[in-house]
């Protein structure tokens, strides 16, 4: 699909109301991002899209239970997870995200880009928050590998301020923990805080996520053409805004 100004280009006066409504399933920490993009999308596309956005566990269990949708996005291990199981067809990279350490504005800037310097910051912070860990969130996830790994467990229970998905620098911001563990989506919109990437030179720090179609969509070429304008060059700059990056 040509990019969205290209497309719009070819629709003018045409509203998205004139169109199928289309059900798009999303990731709740991408709520800022997909929010800035619909009316761009709806407009492209000449469809109405709702906005359902749900935790990866929540997401998981909407798919298992054959909620209907029409264009899914989410993490890679559950796009490959709903793939195998028949849900999924066609998935592409939408865009991708990096596990970041959070800090207050105006504090030193944790030293974070290798293993040693991570474990000094764990050791020697008062608080750290992150999303549950039940909650299935990419950073939170890769946070709790590494301090397994450095036989932290004790350190990070102690020091825990546990958030809702996509909330894990929150904290920071209002002064409820020292340094948070987030993803680079989710810093972008705090005004007291920073961010610096987790250990830079790791692939595991970097959360992948993918999009695609719904084998049961009963709208399959409205669906198409919403996935195709979500992953347009024009919608791939509007994200790196939000802290998605296609690279």
């Amino acid at each position: 699909m040509r990019a969205l100004g290209a497309t719009l280009a070819l629709i003018v006066g045409m509203t998205a109301a004139q169109g199928t409504e289309l059900v798009l399933l999303a990731p709740g920490n991408a709520k800022d991002a997909i929010s800035d993009l619909m009316p761009k999308v709806e407009v492209a596309t000449g469809h109405k899209v709702r906005v359902v956005y749900a935790s990866p566990v929540l997401m998981k269990q909407k798919v298992e239970a054959g909620e209907p949708f029409d264009v899914l996005i989410g993490n890679g291990p559950s796009v490959k997870s709903f793939q195998q199981g028949g849900g999924l067809a066609q998935p592409k990279v939408f865009a991708k995200v990096y596990a970041m350490m959070a800090y207050r504005k105006g504090s030193q800037k944790p030293d974070v880009t290798t293993l040693d310097g991570f474990r000094r910051t764990i050791e020697s912070a008062r608080s750290i928050s992150h999303s549950d860990f039940k909650l299935g969130g990419g950073s939170a996830a890769y946070y709790a590998t590494l301090t397994k790994s450095l036989g932290l467990d004790d350190q990070v229970e102690a020091k825990a301020v546990i958030t809702d998905s996509g909330q894990g620098a929150v904290p920071v911001n209002d002064g409820r923990a020292e340094i948070g563990i987030a993803q680079s989506n989710e810093v972008r919109s705090l005004a007291n805080v920073e961010a610096t990437r987790l250990l830079p030179a790791d692939d595991r720090g970097v959360s992948t996520f993918e999009i695609a179609l719904s084998m049961h969509t009963k709208e399959a070429v409205a669906a198409q053409a919403l996935l195709d304008a979500l992953t347009s060059e024009t919608a791939g700059q509007s994200l790196q805004r939000f802290g998605y990056f296609r690279n």
